[in-house]
């Protein structure tokens, strides 16, 4: 499987997907999708750093991550997908690319506009919106911060 993780998380790459999620889930590489942090050329340079040795970061805008993930579907490395947003996310999957039916949440830290729907989860209504979105397309979306702690999902 070409793209082995999927995940939202507003920090985008940080201890928590590299130390645990990386042992739990093939990952020869890592897409960052983010357009804001994508035109930010010291944020995409700590966001390449961030990886354990041997794992390469690509940070991207949607635009140009949707023909690098394209072509990586087709190849025999699997692939971590980080977005900050389900929003982006979203975008991501309406364009086409057939992607995993699995989703994971991560921190979606509290924001003006936002409501609580969980530990460390706070959602915009726009947000909201995308994740029922998916959620009508197949994909199954567990809001959990690292392996083996506590879960729910978007379902309930």
């Amino acid at each position: 499987m070409a793209i082995s993780f999927i995940r939202v998380d507003d920090r985008l790459l940080h201890g928590q997907v590299v130390t645990r999620w990386v042992r739990e889930k093939k990952c020869d590489g890592i897409f960052v999708v983010d357009d804001e942090s994508a035109q930010d050329k010291v944020l995409s340079m700590v966001l390449k750093t961030a990886a354990p040795m041997g794992i390469k970061v690509g940070v991207f805008t949607v635009d140009e991550a949707l023909p690098k993930l394209k072509r990586a579907l087709e190849v025999s490395k699997s692939y971590f997908l980080i977005v900050k947003s389900p929003v982006t996310l979203l975008r991501i999957v309406e364009s086409g690319i057939n992607l995993p039916k699995s989703i994971n949440v991560g921190p979606m830290s509290t924001r003006p506009g936002t409501v609580t729907i969980g530990a460390n989860a706070a959602v915009t209504e726009e947000e909201k919106k995308a994740f029922d979105r998916l959620s009508e397309c197949g994909y199954d979306i567990v809001f959990q911060l690292v392996p083996g702690e506590k879960f729910f999902t978007w379902d309930s």
